[in-house]
């Protein structure tokens, strides 16, 4: 996993929200630990999500699917990490994130990059924040949250140039939410394909067999 932030670690750990009881050690002191695992100034730092065989695994679908890498966005852009790893190879990225907590971490450890736009998808729907298509859209852990997935489901299409990634929750398979969501899916007139691997479930998620996962293809 490539450095991402060449911020001070101390300081963006003194910025971090506390998940329950998980922490972490930097330099004899304790933390809270990230939402996601992140290297900055070359330091690993763990987070409650991997994000390591993620990105292996996303870069490997959109070399398989893609070949001009123009635009890429992150629907639920959290810490930004996904934004940050794509801005080597995408010509222009882009994220959307609901909390101003994280979007006010990203502008911190991502000074130089003025791409993460505040907005709830609940108030406001992602057809309003973008008009032309995207080529390559990350929607990770997201479909839980929307209340009207349907019209969710429908910005995605629209908005899809190419492929649409689409990740589920940890509890998905446990609750019959992953066929939920494939129906959702499947509703819009491009190719759904399910993907075999499985994403981690997260060190705060019930222990479960991981998050689905679905590459949605114009």
């Amino acid at each position: 996993m490539k450095n991402l932030s060449n911020v001070s670690v101390p300081e963006y750990l003194t910025k971090l929200q506390q998940f329950e009881n998980f922490q972490i050690e930097f330099e004899g002191s304790t933390y809270p630990m990230p939402y996601s695992t992140m290297v900055i100034q070359d330091h690993k730092l763990q987070g409650l999500r991997e994000n390591e065989e993620r990105l292996v695994l996303f870069d490997k679908i959109i070399d398989e699917y893609v070949d001009d890498k123009n635009s890429y966005l992150d629907v639920g852009s959290n810490q930004g990490v996904f934004v940050r790893h794509f801005n080597d190879q995408f010509e222009n990225v882009a994220g959307v994130e609901a909390s101003p907590y994280y979007i006010d971490l990203c502008r911190f450890l991502y000074s130089d990059m003025d791409v993460f736009t505040h907005a709830d998808l609940n108030q406001q729907p992602l057809s309003s924040l973008f008009s032309e298509p995207v080529d390559v859209i990350t929607s990770l852990s997201m479909i839980e949250y929307i209340h009207d997935k349907k019209a969710f489901v429908e910005d995605l299409y629209n908005l899809t140039g190419k492929i649409c990634i689409v990740e589920g929750h940890s509890e998905d398979f446990a609750k019959n939410l992953d066929h939920v969501y494939e129906g959702f899916l499947t509703s819009q007139d491009w190719t759904v394909v399910r993907r075999p691997e499985v994403t981690d479930p997260g060190l705060n998620a019930p222990p479960s067999a991981g998050r689905p996962l679905w590459v949605c293809i114009k």
